[in-house]
């Protein structure tokens, strides 16, 4: 019985711990405000859409919403590796920069090694004075935590904003929000939309109207 008692003690202790190192990560962070009026965003087929008829990104309906700019620069099939290279479009100083991109890593089953260096390229690409890093955080699948713990330790180290990965799995999440399991629909490009212009609009400048 003592021994039981022991390791139930020892259990619930190791569970508290854990909730409470995990508990930042589930909070939606606060975007500082300011007048960007440059949107720049770095993905994969979930930002650049799959083409199918009437499909309106997210990107675009956020756009209209907002009244800003947005230039999306998202790849179909794009992993980290290959965003670096569309990250080195961005030639503003000052802008917005969002990243939606690992799903392909994770899918592909990229190393551990290998997703940690691109990562940190492409963060320490995309990071400049004058510009605010804002990051999906990958709702990883199970056996993935080194990837979730790297993505987590290189947005501290780039002061990248990570929004919560509980946020992205409720935009993937229902049956009519994805063509595919996947994919975004329509209905999940208007979440996609909701859940950026809610955490960025803060920052961004409206167009002046004619």
């Amino acid at each position: 019985r003592r021994n039981i008692y022991l390791l139930a003690t020892a259990s619930s202790a190791i569970c508290i711990v854990s909730v409470i190192v995990e508990i930042p990560f589930h909070i939606v962070p606060t975007i500082p405000e300011n007048t960007y009026d440059k949107v720049y965003v770095v993905g994969d087929s979930v930002s650049a859409g799959i083409a199918f008829k009437g499909e309106r990104t997210w990107t675009e309906t956020a756009a209209g919403n907002l009244n800003v700019r947005i230039t999306n620069l998202s790849q179909g099939g794009g992993t980290t590796r290959s965003a670096i290279s569309q990250a080195k479009l961005i030639k503003d100083g000052r802008a917005l920069v969002f990243l939606e991109i690992g799903g392909n890593d994770m899918l592909g089953r990229t190393p551990l090694a290998e997703y940690r260096e691109d990562l940190d390229k492409l963060l320490s690409g995309v990071s400049a004075p004058g510009r605010t890093i804002v990051m999906m955080e990958i709702p990883w699948a199970p056996f993935h935590a080194g990837y979730c713990r790297t993505q987590r330790e290189l947005a501290r180290k780039y002061a990248a904003l990570l929004i919560p990965r509980r946020i992205f799995a409720g935009v993937l999440s229902g049956r009519e929000s994805t063509e595919d399991g996947i994919h975004l629909s329509n209905i999940g490009h208007g979440k996609m939309a909701e859940v950026f212009c809610k955490i960025c609009e803060s920052a961004l400048k409206e167009k002046s109207k004619p």
